[in-house]
């Protein structure tokens, strides 16, 4: 069964031995070798005035290098889109936001004064972060990112600005 299912499988470098150590490292050769599902999968939260979707598509070991979240040796699923409405007209994110993400486990959104704050929890144990994203109106004002284990710390901290740059 092992050996038929690995033979299916487009890869013409790997010959099936029938061993499931074998299968198992056949299958994360092929899945490294950038042929990954095209699944995306979503993760949606709102709140008064607010919807937010997160967009995650698997991807190899050499697509998500550099992404918070990973679990090393695996495909990951990366976080390939951050969609925010503000009543319904779309918020501009910057690809920074979200762009280093993977593996989202839980996205949620919470009312503050005169915008919205949006928690996103991904990886887990060593790996994990928690992202929270501040926004007031239909603009994105800050970005926190804190470690899993501890989130008493920092890792990252941005603040994002719309003044036009005058040279």
């Amino acid at each position: 069964m092992i050996r038929d299912f690995l033979e299916s499988l487009p890869m013409p470098r790997i010959r099936a031995v029938g061993c499931p150590a074998i299968a198992a490292v056949a299958v994360a050769t092929w899945s490294q070798t950038g042929r990954t599902s095209p699944k995306v999968t979503s993760l949606t939260a709102s709140c008064p005035h607010y919807k937010v979707v997160v967009k995650q598509k698997l991807k190899s070991a050499v697509e998500t290098a550099g992404c918070w979240g990973l679990f090393e040796g695996e495909t990951n699923k990366r976080c390939v889109a951050l969609q925010v409405t503000f009543d319904k007209e779309a918020v501009d994110v910057p690809l920074s936001v979200y762009g280093d993400r993977a593996n989202v486990n839980r996205v949620t959104a919470a009312p503050t004064k005169g915008g919205c704050s949006i928690k996103i929890d991904g990886a887990d144990a060593g790996s994990g972060y928690n992202m929270v994203l501040r926004l007031k109106g239909a603009s994105v004002i800050s970005r926190e990112v804190h470690d899993g284990e501890f989130p008493d710390n920092y890792w990252e901290k941005t603040t994002y600005h719309e003044k036009e740059y005058k040279g």
